[in-house]
């Protein structure tokens, strides 16, 4: 059994890939900061070894990006309720289910949000998680470019940094990242409709998160091309 290939996907009726193959997530959107990865974080493992095994799927797609292992994948969005499949493959092998989740019927009963509220809030949510994950790839690669920076490239790095985090002086103002992660906890936090003043902050804060990826991208190239 240990030398056959087991995976679990779950896809929903448009056959897209919600998650969980392995012990790993992945997803193939267009990122701005290149290809980042979702793995492990608050993942059920799927063993290979012989048995019985239960997997529990927690309703949600990943969550963003983070250098944390331990965080990174975690609190994503709940998905939209819909059909879906879950499809267990073991070498050549493969069995598929299909299964349905339900709007909560708490939410139903009241009337005040529907099936496409609920698909604008993932929606969006999905959009933020990105442009937060952008957001902290960025701040990763930025300090990792630190390490062996000449002075005039460090305080270029230094300038993009202090649009991107908050200060850790008390009374801060909040930046970027912490803007976004703001937005993106307001965005997950219940069943909604989200608002337009959301929509717009999401617009201002990733028009503002493509500036400073573009100018960080453009010191990283200068750096690399002075040290070759």
């Amino acid at each position: 059994m240990n030398a056959l290939k087991v995976s679990f996907k779950l896809e929903t009726d448009e056959n897209i890939l919600l998650q969980k193959a392995k012990s790993a997530i992945q997803f193939s959107d267009s990122i701005r900061m290149g290809n980042w990865s979702l793995a492990g974080a608050g993942t059920p493992q799927l063993p290979k070894t012989a048995g019985m095994h239960r997997f529990a799927w927690d309703l949600r797609h990943a969550g963003p990006w983070s250098q944390s292992l331990q965080q990174s994948g975690g609190n994503g969005p709940m998905v939209v309720p819909g059909l879906y499949q879950a499809r267990l493959s073991v070498g050549s092998w493969s069995q598929v289910v299909s299964f349905e989740v339900l709007m909560d019927p708490r939410i139903e009963e009241e009337g005040k949000v529907t099936r496409a509220n609920v698909q604008a809030q993932v929606k969006l949510s999905l959009e933020v998680r990105n442009a937060l994950s952008d957001a902290r790839l960025a701040v990763a690669k930025l300090d990792e470019a630190q390490a062996n920076s000449p002075d005039d490239v460090m305080q270029a790095l230094l300038e993009i940094r202090d649009q991107l985090v908050t200060a850790s002086r008390r009374y801060s103002r909040p930046m970027l990242v912490d803007q976004l992660n703001y937005l993106y906890s307001g965005l997950t936090r219940a069943d909604q409709q989200p608002g337009q003043d959301a929509v717009d902050r999401y617009q201002e804060l990733n028009s503002m998160l493509s500036d400073y990826i573009g100018r960080l991208e453009q010191v990283l190239r200068t750096q690399s091309v002075a040290d070759d």
